[in-house]
């Protein structure tokens, strides 16, 4: 079984996520996970050169950069 599929359908998920898992986690690249981590932006651990994330700092970070509805529809009226 692949890493993707384990990550996408296993509701007991493991807590923490190698860079990989948590890319695949929050449908992102292995990049741009990566950088969130070098650059401060989500909690991580440094285990020797590996980060591991939490997966609950994942959630936090997409809820807290979730775009609100109201305010896609009010750009898109003021811009018509």
């Amino acid at each position: 079984m692949s890493t993707q599929s384990v990550v996408q359908s296993d509701p007991q998920l493991s807590r923490w996520l190698s860079i990989h898992e948590a890319s695949i986690y929050i449908c992102a690249t292995h990049w741009f996970v990566e950088e969130l981590c070098r650059r401060k932006k989500i909690p991580h651990i440094l285990n020797g050169k590996r980060f591991v994330i939490d997966r609950r700092d994942l959630d936090r970070y997409m809820e807290a950069h979730k775009v609100a509805p109201e305010a896609v529809w009010s750009e898109r009226e003021q811009a018509a």
